[in-house]
């Protein structure tokens, strides 16, 4: 009875998005062959120059470039950028610090070296 009734549920929604999409469709092309769209461009430009004007879309953006800024530092994404560039510098320094370290044992098994052959020609 359940199933029965979920599928007669779907059909119906099915039904009713395909009809609300035709209606969407036929007022979308109605709109836009009206001379109302006309219109409605002219005054969005119109509404859009003036904010322009009167610096608001500028004050806008700083607004959101100061909230976008505000909201990384909040959930952690500065401080995961900056442990992710000090996870670089570290794992360079480990490589140098490694690199020489190498260096520096094989110079001292070379030195071993030399003091176990003098040791042998004093004797």
């Amino acid at each position: 009875m359940k199933k029965l009734l979920k599928m007669k549920a779907d059909e119906v929604f099915k039904a009713a998005s395909e009809k609300l999409n035709v209606a969407a469709q036929e007022a979308s092309e109605k709109y836009n062959s009206s001379e109302m769209k006309g219109y409605i461009d002219k005054g969005t430009r119109t509404a859009k120059s003036w904010i322009d004007e009167t610096g608001v879309t500028g004050k806008l953006n700083e607004a959101s470039n100061f909230t976008g800024e505000t909201l990384d530092t909040l959930t952690g994404a500065k401080i995961m950028q900056l442990i992710q560039e000090r996870m670089v510098i570290q794992e360079q320094y480990n490589d140098v610090l490694a690199t020489k370290l190498e260096e520096a044992l094989q110079r001292i098994g070379e030195l071993e070296k030399q003091v176990k052959l003098s040791k042998k020609n004093d004797r």
